[in-house]
């Protein structure tokens, strides 16, 4: 079994942003330990009251149950966004396809504040794995209206049942949905018999 290093986002971010500028031969854990070292980040990663007194970070961390307003307020790339491309799942705030879709497209382009925003908002959701029924309809906007009695949490993460995946591929086959239409074929003809 591997296992993988999670660094907390201002690593990465700080990883990033030298990536971008060039450098080579650059390590996750050497960062970590430095910005420790330097007083940047205690050993949990969250900034110190040096490092967002001096400037050097700003505090982007999410607390639960915020206001959209409080939110746009500490990723400020979403502000140019109506109200009804967000939606609130387990107490956080997650974007719409139409927001995703420009996120990719936009990272290009960004600044190095921009694409810190987007890291430091991608990091702090499971977009990947997602654990709850909340993450999972926060992260595939999608599911967002299928009823929850159609999830189900296990260990392994949400597990969506068969209904609600081929009612899923029947809209992406028809348009209603975004999604890659030979996929939802033949996911429901594997279903065929259920």
């Amino acid at each position: 079994m591997k296992f993988e290093t999670i660094y907390p986002p201002l690593v990465e971010q700080m990883y990033a942003a030298m990536k971008n500028s060039g450098v080579t031969g650059i390590d996750k854990a050497l960062i970590y330990k430095e910005m420790v070292e330097d007083k940047m980040i205690d050993a949990n990663g969250t900034p110190t009251k040096k490092a967002l007194d001096e400037g050097l970070v700003t505090d982007a961390t999410e607390i639960s149950n915020m206001t959209l307003l409080e939110f746009k307020k500490l990723y400020p790339i979403f502000k140019k966004f109506p109200a009804k491309e967000f939606a609130k799942y387990d107490g956080h705030w997650y974007v719409s396809d139409k927001i995703l879709d420009f996120l990719v497209d936009f990272d290009e382009r960004a600044s190095f504040d921009e694409r810190a925003e987007i890291s430091a908002y991608l990091t702090q959701r499971n977009y990947e794995n997602p654990q709850t029924i909340g993450e999972l309809k926060g992260t595939i906007p999608a599911y967002r209206d299928v009823d929850d009695s159609h999830f189900h949490e296990t260990s392994d993460g949400v597990l969506v049942d068969i209904a609600a995946a081929k009612e899923q591929c029947k809209k992406v086959i028809s348009g209603q949905l975004p999604g890659d239409i030979e996929a939802a074929k033949e996911i429901l003809d594997k279903f065929k018999n259920y």
